[in-house]
C-alpha cells in the first residue's frame, strides 16, 4: 500500500474556462468588417463588452469572498501529516500555528478561487468534496504491480520501444545545442544538462545505454562517439560546430529502430492471433 495525495475539486469543465470559451466571442466571430468606420465600432463595441464582463466578474469575486467562511486551520490529532507540518511551523516561528493569521487568510481565498471556478463553469458548489485552503489529505492506495519481463522489450505508444525513445531524445538533445551555439547561448541549466546526458550516452553508461548501442553497426557506432565527442568539446570552449552528419545520422538510426520495433510488435500481433484462432 503507499499514501497518495488527495487533489482538491476542480469544475468538470475548467479546461474550457481556462481557454475562455464560456465567454461571449461576438467579435472575433463576426464577419470582417466592410470599411473601417465598422471595424472602429466593432472595437469599440468590443472594448465595452470586454469592461463589462471585467466588472461583472469583479463583483462576482467580491459576492463568493464575502460569503466565504474563514475557518480555523484544523491539525488533527490522529493526522500524521497534519501533526507534522504543525510541529515543523512551530519549530521554525516558535508561535502557535494556529495562530497563523496569513495561513488563515490564504485559505480563505483559496475556498473563495475554488467557488468562484466552480460559478463561473455553471457547476453547483455542493459537487466540491475536496476543498482547497485545508491542509493536505492523503488517501491510501494499493502499489501498482511492477511490469513482468524485460522492461526493454515493452512497446511504447506509436511503436518502438525504450531504446527507440532514447535515440530520439538523443536527437533532440544534439538539435538543441547545434541551435544554442548559433545562438551564443552557452552557460544555461538546460544546455549543462544536455552535454552530461549526451556524454553518459556516448560512454555507453546503465544497462539500458549499453544495450541501445547493439541496433547499430561498429562504423555507426564509432562516427557516433566521436561526432559526439566533438560537438561537446566546441561547446565546452564556445565554439560552432556543424552537426549535419550528426543530425543525419540519429535521424536514420532513430527511423530505423522505430520501424525495426513496429515490426516486431505487428509480427508478434499476428503470431497471437494465429494461435487464437488454431486453438479454436
Amino acid at each position: 500500500m503507499t499514501k497518495v495525495l488527495v487533489r482538491p475539486s476542480m469544475p468538470k469543465e475548467i479546461a474550457k474556462y481556462d481557454r475562455k470559451e464560456f465567454e461571449e466571442n461576438s467579435f472575433q466571430k463576426s464577419k470582417k468588417p466592410k470599411n473601417k468606420i465598422e471595424h472602429q465600432r466593432m472595437q469599440a463595441a468590443k472594448k465595452s463588452e470586454l469592461i463589462l464582463r471585467e466588472a461583472n466578474d469583479s463583483a462576482s469575486w467580491d459576492k463568493i469572498f464575502e460569503n466565504t467562511l474563514q475557518g480555523e486551520i484544523n491539525f488533527k490529532t490522529e493526522d500524521d501529516v497534519a501533526q507534522q507540518i504543525k510541529k515543523h511551523f512551530e519549530e521554525m516561528t516558535e508561535g502557535a500555528a494556529e495562530d497563523c493569521v496569513l495561513t488563515t487568510n490564504f485559505g480563505k481565498w483559496a475556498k473563495a478561487a475554488q467557488g468562484f471556478w466552480f460559478d463561473k463553469c455553471g457547476e453547483e458548489k455542493g459537487q466540491i468534496k475536496h476543498a482547497m485552503g485545508e491542509l493536505p489529505e492523503f488517501k491510501i492506495k494499493p502499489v501498482v504491480k511492477a511490469k513482468r519481463g524485460d522492461l526493454r522489450d515493452m512497446v511504447l505508444p506509436g511503436g518502438g520501444d525504450i531504446r527507440t525513445r532514447l535515440w530520439a531524445s538523443m536527437s533532440v538533445k544534439v538539435n538543441s545545442l547545434a541551435k544554442w551555439q548559433k545562438s551564443g547561448v552557452f552557460e544555461t541549466s538546460a544546455s549543462k544538462d544536455a552535454m552530461r546526458r549526451l556524454e553518459q550516452f556516448a560512454l555507453e553508461e546503465g544497462e539500458l545505454g549499453e544495450h541501445t548501442w547493439e541496433d547499430i553497426s561498429d562504423n555507426e557506432a564509432l562516427q557516433m562517439k566521436v561526432e559526439i565527442s566533438f560537438l561537446l568539446d566546441s561547446f565546452e570552449r564556445k565554439a560552432t560546430y556543424d552537426t549535419t552528419d550528426l543530425q543525419e545520422l540519429l535521424k536514420t538510426i532513430t527511423h530505423r529502430a522505430l520501424k525495426k520495433r513496429q515490426n516486431e510488435s505487428h509480427n508478434s500481433v499476428r503470431r497471437q492471433f494465429g494461435k487464437k484462432h488454431l486453438s479454436t
